[in-house]
C-alpha cells in the first residue's frame, strides 16, 4: 500500500512539474507584447509573401500584429505614410527618390523582388535599337516605375524624354494602345509581352526586365521614427519575409493558391506570372546591398536621382545613401 502510494505521489508530482516545465517554455516563446504595423501596398503578385506570412501565423509567432492595406495609388501611400496612417510600404527603388524629395519620411529596410522578365517594351517590327525610338510615340505612365525604365534605358544610349514623342498612359491602356496602332513603342508588362504578336502581328517584345537585372525591384520602405522606436520590430518583419520566401519555395502549390486567394488568380496564373519575378531572399539582399556588386541598389538610387531631376519630377538631386538602411539585412540571425 505504501509503495502504491509512493508511486501515484510520484507521478502527481512528474506531471506537475512536467506542466510547470510546458507552461514555462510557452511564456518564455510567446512575445512579451504585441507591435502593430499597417502595412500598404499595391495589387502585384511580388508582394504575395506578405499575405503568406499572415496567413501561416509568421508575423504572429513574432509578437507582429500586421494589417494589411491595399493602396493601389502611388501617390495615396506615399501620403498615408507622412500621415502616420501607415507604418511600412511596398515601393520601388526609383518612388523611393522622388517620395524622399517631396518629404516622406521613409527609410528602405529590404530589397522584395526583382522583376526578371515580367515588365517589358512592345516595339513595331521595324524598330531594331534603342535609337529608333527618336521621334517616335510612346506610350508610358509618367512618374512611375515603368517610366523610369524607359528613361534609364534611353539614358544609356544618351538620349531622354524629349527625344520622344511620350504619350501619357498606364501600362494596361499602354499595351492596348499598341494593340489598336495608336503608338510605335509601349512600356507595360506581362500577360501583354507574352501576347503581343497574337494580337498585332507586326508588333514585338523589343526588350525586357531580364535584360536590366536589379533596375525595377520592389522593396520595403519602414517610417524612420517607427524604425527608430521599434527596431525589433522591424527585425522581426523581416525575418516573416524570409520565412514566407521559404515556405514558397518548400510549398510551392499553396503558396501559389494562398497569393491567388487574395488576388482573383487562379494558383496556374500566379506560377505563371512568378516564372518573371526574382525574390529576394537574405543571400540576394546582401549581394544588392553591396556596393561593389556590378548592379547595386546604391548605384540604381542615385542613377534614378540623376534622371528623376533632369526630367523634372525633383527639384534637387536627393543623397540616395541616406535613404537605404541596411542593418536588418540579416533579420535575427
Amino acid at each position: 500500500m505504501q509503495n502504491s502510494r509512493l508511486t501515484r505521489t510520484c507521478l502527481l508530482v512528474g506531471v506537475v512539474l512536467l506542466m510547470a516545465t510546458v507552461m514555462a517554455c510557452q511564456q518564455q516563446a510567446a512575445p512579451a507584447e504585441t507591435q502593430d504595423i499597417n502595412l500598404g501596398f499595391n495589387t502585384w503578385v511580388g508582394y504575395g509573401p506578405f499575405y503568406i506570412a499572415q496567413e501561416k501565423g509568421f508575423y504572429t509567432k513574432r509578437g507582429l500584429n500586421v494589417d494589411i492595406q491595399r493602396i493601389e495609388g502611388t501617390g495615396d501611400r506615399r501620403s498615408a505614410l507622412i500621415a502616420g496612417r501607415l507604418d511600412a510600404m511596398g515601393s520601388t527603388i526609383d518612388d523611393l527618390v522622388i517620395g524622399a524629395a517631396q518629404g516622406v519620411p521613409g527609410k528602405m529596410v529590404l530589397g522584395l523582388d526583382e522583376s526578371a522578365g515580367a515588365d517589358g517594351i512592345l516595339a513595331t517590327a521595324d524598330i531594331d535599337s534603342v535609337e529608333d525610338f527618336k521621334g517616335r510615340s510612346v506610350a508610358v505612365q509618367p512618374g512611375f516605375v515603368n517610366h523610369f525604365f524607359l528613361l534609364y534605358i534611353l539614358d544609356d544610349y544618351g538620349l531622354s524624354s524629349k527625344d520622344i514623342d511620350l504619350k501619357p498612359m498606364d501600362p494596361d491602356k499602354a499595351s492596348a494602345a499598341f494593340v489598336a496602332g495608336d503608338v510605335d513603342v509601349a512600356v507595360t508588362w506581362e500577360p501583354h509581352l507574352s501576347h503581343v504578336q497574337e494580337n498585332r502581328p507586326d508588333g514585338k517584345t523589343f526588350l525586357t526586365s531580364s535584360d536590366y537585372p536589379g533596375l525595377i525591384v520592389d522593396i520595403l520602405v519602414f517610417r524612420e521614427d517607427f524604425i527608430d522606436d521599434h527596431p525589433e520590430a522591424v527585425t522581426a518583419f523581416v525575418d516573416a519575409w524570409y520565412e514566407a520566401l521559404d515556405f514558397i519555395e518548400t510549398n510551392p502549390d499553396e503558396a501559389h493558391e494562398i497569393i491567388g486567394n487574395t488576388m482573383d488568380l487562379d494558383a496556374p496564373e500566379v506560377a505563371d506570372i512568378l516564372t518573371g519575378v526574382k525574390f529576394l531572399d537574405e543571400e540576394a539582399n546582401l549581394a544588392y546591398h553591396d556596393s561593389n556588386s556590378e548592379v547595386n541598389v546604391f548605384g540604381v538610387s542615385e542613377t534614378a536621382s540623376r534622371i528623376w531631376e533632369a526630367e523634372g519630377f525633383i527639384d534637387k538631386a536627393v543623397d540616395a545613401s541616406t535613404l537605404i538602411d541596411i542593418s536588418f539585412l540579416k533579420g535575427s540571425e
